[in-house]
């Protein structure tokens, strides 16, 4: 099964599973059990997470449908029996070169450097440069400590393991971005080698395509629109403010002057009474 836009579609594009329903439906998620991973000392459960991207390119649900589709659609390998739990025990995720064991860490390390090589990257992680990015993303968005922690997988008790879902959803929603797959992917790597299988140029599939990308345009200029908003609105506020500090500075100038010229007016009264008090004297003593 390939899930295409939260709606899970047969790769055949079968006209019972695409029929009439909603094209989109609720946001699925992606979650990984780790037992045993090599920070994890004590056996605590510990998770990992991800949705659905709003890029193509780095979509975690789109990767891994062209990974499925590439080994039960190109390679031809044969689709496993999931009628009970011990028909996929023995199952990979991801396998090693010779299928019979999962990938080891110099296997998977060594396929990161290559993939880094060739797209000019240069960092001093590989394995973790994904999560290192993960973190730095979260936390510039201001993401909770605690879940920046879930993020990292520093701490996950016995209560998080055995009562609470554990996942770090702000986090999670802040990596994702939402929506998209193949439709689009098309349109940023056409040159990929899926495209000209026959299941992506029959009928069915282009009035998926055409329904899709309809939605897709609404629902992404409602999202630059808060994305303006959201730039606009710290613009306004500051203008604002300059125009409210600079009423203020103006009240101050006049209110200063004011009392400058109250203050001169007083002066030249005092004066005068005291001209006139003399001339009274004067006056008076000359009277004598």
């Amino acid at each position: 099964m390939v899930e295409l836009n939260h709606q899970q579609i047969e790769a055949d594009f079968s006209k019972h599973t695409i029929s009439r329903s909603p094209i989109i439906k609720n946001c699925f998620a992606i979650v990984a059990t780790l037992t045993f991973g090599k920070t994890n000392d004590d056996g605590k459960i510990q998770y990992g997470s991800a949705l659905r991207h709003r890029n193509v390119e780095i979509c975690p649900h789109g990767a891994f449908a062209q990974y499925f589709f590439s080994l039960f659609h190109h390679q031809n390998i044969t689709f496993s029996n999931f009628s009970s739990c011990c028909d996929w025990y023995d199952l990979y995720l991801f396998s090693n070169a010779t299928g019979d064991g999962s990938i080891i860490y110099s296997e998977q390390a060594k396929i990161y450097k290559q993939v880094l090589r060739y797209c000019g990257v240069h960092s001093s992680k590989s394995t973790h440069i994904n999560k290192k990015n993960a973190i730095n993303m979260v936390t510039n968005e201001g993401v909770s400590e605690d879940q920046q922690r879930q993020v990292r997988r520093w701490d996950s008790d016995r209560i998080g393991g055995c009562y609470l879902s554990d996942l770090p959803i702000d986090a999670t929603k802040v990596l994702a971005g939402l929506l998209l797959d193949l439709v689009e992917l098309k349109k940023e790597c056409p040159e990929s080698f899926i495209w000209p299988l026959n299941i992506f140029g029959n009928d069915l599939y282009k009035d998926y395509k055409e329904r899709l990308s309809f939605a897709i345009a609404a629902n992404d200029k409602k999202f630059k629109m808060n994305q303006h908003l959201e730039a606009l609105l710290p613009e306004v506020a500051a203008a604002m403010k300059t125009g409210f500090d600079s009423m203020n500075a103006m009240l101050n100038i006049a209110q200063s002057q004011n009392q400058s010229t109250l203050d001169a007016v007083k002066k030249i009264e005092a004066e005068n009474r005291t001209m006139l008090a003399d001339s009274f004297l004067q006056i008076s003593n000359m009277l004598r």
